[in-house]
């Protein structure tokens, strides 16, 4: 009777033991065709990435990350990110591409590619510092060319006001010049006048 127990026990264990055995198999034989889809995607993405057509590549990525999130998508969001960030792409967006960068470190903390996507995070707030640095120098510049503008009017302004004193003096000076010559000609006169009188 004990070992009946036990054989059945035995046989219940091992159908149990098969049951979790093929359940994983077919699970696993269920994902790998949409693995390999992911991964078609994925391959697809690089190729586009590489010959500069940046909107297939992203559109690759997001497929690969939609069918795939779990085994594929810190692969698929490198890629984003990497299309997004290119310096070749005319629509590049260097927020999406950190967005990117920032979930792959987030919810893949495991990744291999997890090193790479904070490497890129760094760059992208060296570039925002540098940036933020450059918009602070092009206001100053900014400032000082309308400073310089203000002091040129000003500058011209007083050089018309200056010309026209210029101009007003230079004219007292030839009335004064002509006043002299008047004077001149009636102290000649006078002097004349006195000499017929004394003769």
């Amino acid at each position: 009777m004990g070992d009946q127990r036990a054989r059945q026990r035995k046989y219940f264990l091992f159908c149990l033991a098969c049951c979790i055995i093929s359940s994983i198999g077919l699970g696993g034989c269920l994902y790998y065709p949409e693995k390999w889809k992911s991964e078609e995607h994925l391959a697809l993405s690089k190729y586009y990435l590489e010959k500069g057509n940046f909107k297939a590549s992203l559109k690759e990525s997001q497929t690969a990350l939609e069918l795939f999130p779990r085994l594929l998508g810190d692969q698929a969001l490198f890629q984003i990110g990497l299309a997004h960030a290119h310096p070749d792409n005319p629509d590049q967006n260097l927020q999406n591409s950190k967005a990117a960068f920032q979930k792959l470190v987030k919810d893949y903390p495991n990744s291999n590619l997890r090193t790479q996507a904070e490497l890129w995070i760094i760059q992208f707030r060296r570039v925002q510092a540098l940036e933020t640095k450059l918009n602070t120098k092009k206001k100053e510049i900014d400032k000082l060319q309308d400073r310089m503008k203000k002091n040129q009017a000003q500058n011209k302004k007083l050089q018309k006001e200056y010309l026209q004193k210029i101009k007003a003096h230079e004219k007292e000076i030839r009335e004064l010049k002509n006043n002299i010559k008047r004077l001149k000609e009636i102290d000649l006169k006078i002097d004349e006048k006195k000499r017929k009188a004394i003769h």
